[in-house]
């Protein structure tokens, strides 16, 4: 069975990003280790085995439904290449109502983009790992895996290598543009010095691999999210920039195109609307509403 996993994990190699991967495959094995403690046949697996696995998949609601999911697409690929003798039927996944995380305010992040002190090479480079955060709504893979070349000062843009290695161009802001252009010029140079390495962001540290790991990325935000009373991650950050684009009346479709996303779906579970938006929205666009708010008013 184990040999199957691995076969699976390889067809999933182009569709995951590595953080996806590393967790589907820490799935798989946990369930492969179940099925071999109890001596079950893979070959014969039955609803009853899935409904005995769901009862010791460890974690909460989210994460067991996480790992359920991935048992369930292993188990419909190996189902398709014939390695099952029948069919478990539908998979016990429990059903956990999504949330949400409380995105921080345009005004907060603002505050955020000027914790870095840009006159020190480090600041400035700090500060541009935040504005790719926030400003572009890059994940934090795809900010580790820039590299210089991908970016197109001239034409305003940068490329970035998305989950299955999907490339996306995304357009530089003035700001953001002004960004890369100090760190490439002041800050970049004076953390390399005479080495040479492809990395966009890059540790002062003198290594083999000068590349900023994701785990470093993430203290960055959150170190800069401490300094103002916040308690931030990069994915923080991407949900801020989804949310406030759609606040601010961008079409979810072009949202869907700057995140990244296949599906439009995965756009609307990334972005909140305020209450004050909404209530805001609602007043302005609603036929009772604004007759509503005209006749209070008029009171």
């Amino acid at each position: 069975m184990r040999e199957l996993c691995e076969r699976f994990l390889l067809h999933r190699e182009s569709e995951l990003s590595a953080g996806s991967l590393k967790i589907e495959r820490s799935s798989l094995e946990h369930f492969a280790s179940f099925c071999e403690e109890r001596g079950f046949d893979f070959r014969e697996l039955s609803r009853e085995h899935l409904a005995a696995y769901l009862r010791v998949v460890p974690g909460g609601i989210s994460h067991r439904a996480r790992a359920m999911r991935g048992v369930r697409g292993f188990c419909r690929w190996a189902q398709r290449a014939g390695h099952l003798l029948v069919d478990p039927g539908p998979f016990p996944i429990p059903r956990c109502r999504p949330t949400l995380p409380r995105v921080p305010s345009v005004d907060q992040m603002l505050k955020l983009l000027e914790v870095p002190d840009t006159s020190e090479p480090l600041g400035l480079r700090d500060r541009l790992i935040l504005e790719l955060f926030y400003v572009l709504g890059l994940r934090r893979e795809e900010c580790h895996r820039l590299d210089v070349e991908h970016l197109d000062l001239n034409q305003r843009t940068v490329r970035v290598v998305g989950k299955g290695d999907h490339e996306r161009l995304l357009p530089l802001s003035p700001k953001l543009l002004e960004t890369c252009l100090a760190y490439l010029e002041e800050s970049r140079p004076k953390l390399m010095g005479a080495e040479v390495d492809p990395a966009l962001l890059v540790s002062k540290r003198k290594r083999k691999r000068r590349r900023l790991s994701g785990s470093f990325l993430g203290r960055v935000v959150k170190i800069a999210g401490q300094a103002i009373g916040l308690r931030l991650h990069p994915h923080l950050l991407r949900h801020a920039c989804a949310t406030h684009l759609i606040e601010a009346g961008v079409d979810y479709r072009q949202v869907q195109e700057l995140l990244g996303h296949a599906q439009l779906k995965s756009t609307s579970r990334y972005t909140q609307i305020s209450p004050q938006s909404l209530r805001r929205e609602f007043f302005r666009c609603h036929p009772r509403a604004r007759f509503s708010e005209q006749n209070e008013e008029d009171a």
